[in-house]
């Protein structure tokens, strides 16, 4: 795993094996970094498919400040790291995989985007507005909310998602290149809103029996089986 910056500020880590067909362009969420590309199916790497993960703003590695971490900054981000993917290895096809609040951000970008990939939404919140509002949102003065741990961020993030989940349209990417991936007992990402959204657009969905947002222990390997299932061109299940 090779770390480094691009264009002076973005933290990113590859994993490029000795021969690539396709690289993987993975986007976390709140809170999340780039390390969570140790999550995906290593064996992807064995089938000619590496991985670039990297850090949003006030997030990971990153040495930008909470006010830095906006809508509009992370879809910029998205912007930067796949046009590095298209520069650094020409002739590759390039995929994503959104998690959590990385989703939201990456299928907005993907609405604008037009070249053929296969992309994968995984634990996409669609009232992450609602929840945010109900646990950030105070009455004080202060032009961010505390998120623990001593970070912030600004308190505009929160109508600026609003305004985001509100924008969402139907991808114009083949369908069949389309998957979600949910937990059935998300507490963030309801599965019955993520479930009509699939029905409205007809979009494929696998949904993890008992899994929580995080996917952790055996519902991570049931997603890791989907993910690597689908970016084979195996029958989505």
């Amino acid at each position: 795993m090779k770390e480094k910056i691009i264009n002076n500020k973005i933290p990113i880590y590859e994993m490029i094996p000795e021969t690539l067909d396709e690289i993987i362009i993975m986007v976390h969420g709140l809170g999340g970094n780039k390390k969570e590309i140790s999550k995906l199916p290593q064996e992807l790497l064995n089938e000619n498919i590496g991985f670039i993960s990297f850090d949003f703003p006030y997030h990971g590695t990153s040495k930008e400040d909470y006010q830095s971490y906006t809508v509009t900054s992370c879809l910029n981000t998205i912007d930067q790291v796949y046009n590095y993917a298209l520069s650094t290895y020409p002739c590759v096809k390039v995929n994503f995989i959104g998690n959590s609040l990385g989703s939201l951000y990456l299928y907005m970008y993907l609405q604008t985007y037009r070249t053929p990939c296969k992309v994968i939404f995984k634990s996409m919140p669609l009232n992450n507005y609602q929840n945010m509002k109900k646990k950030f949102i105070k009455n004080d003065s202060n032009d961010y909310f505390e998120v623990g741990y001593g970070r912030r961020l600004p308190k505009q993030l929160i109508s600026d998602i609003k305004t985001l989940e509100d924008s969402l349209n139907e991808l114009t990417l083949n369908k069949n290149n389309i998957l979600f991936i949910n937990g059935t007992e998300d507490k963030i990402s309801d599965i019955n809103l993520i479930r009509k959204f699939c029905e409205e657009y007809n979009y494929n969905l696998c949904e993890i029996e008992g899994a929580s947002h995080n996917f952790k222990n055996e519902y991570l390997d049931k997603a890791n089986n989907e993910i690597f299932d689908f970016y084979q061109k195996r029958k989505i299940r």
